[in-house]
């Protein structure tokens, strides 16, 4: 039972696993490029959510920023914090949850977070906090069912 085998390529068989390859390539190149265009150092803004709604007080252009700033959301103006919320925010680093008193601290293990779209999120005290692309744009859509002339009773 001695069987020799070889693997034999065809023109067609190299062709094809080149472009394949090619092909690839191409769309990790792409992918690569469509992210670094929505983290360019242009267009970063740092959007704060309380109860799913945006702190436009607490909106800050990450590029303004010429040192590191702390954001204190209180337990007195947002009773439904847990204790005081801290976040921290840096032009080159990012934002990240510098202190905060939850179950799990999920947040805080998070770290510095840098990247468009990427959330922060902290389930018992209610907050989220993104960086977008820009100002009008959150990355959010909320969807209704129903039609858009009825009252909803959320």
């Amino acid at each position: 039972m001695n069987k020799n085998f070889t693997l034999k390529f065809k023109i067609h068989d190299i062709f094809v696993i080149a472009i394949s390859l090619l092909l690839a390539i191409g769309f990790l190149v792409g992918i690569l490029l469509y992210n670094q265009s929505f983290n360019s150092k242009d267009h970063r803004y740092v959007n704060i959510y309380h109860q799913n709604q945006r702190l436009d007080k607490y909106t800050i252009d990450l590029n303004t920023l010429e040192e590191t700033q702390i954001i204190t959301l209180k337990k007195e103006d947002y009773p439904r914090l847990i204790n005081d919320f801290v976040i921290e925010l840096d032009k080159e680093k990012g934002v990240r949850v510098k202190e905060v008193e939850c179950y799990d601290n999920t947040c805080f293990k998070q770290g510095w977070v840098n990247m468009v779209n990427l959330p922060i999120v902290c389930i018992p005290n209610d907050v989220r906090i993104v960086i977008s692309a820009s100002l009008q744009n959150s990355g959010d859509i909320i969807v209704y069912g129903g039609s858009k002339y009825e009252e909803n009773s959320y």
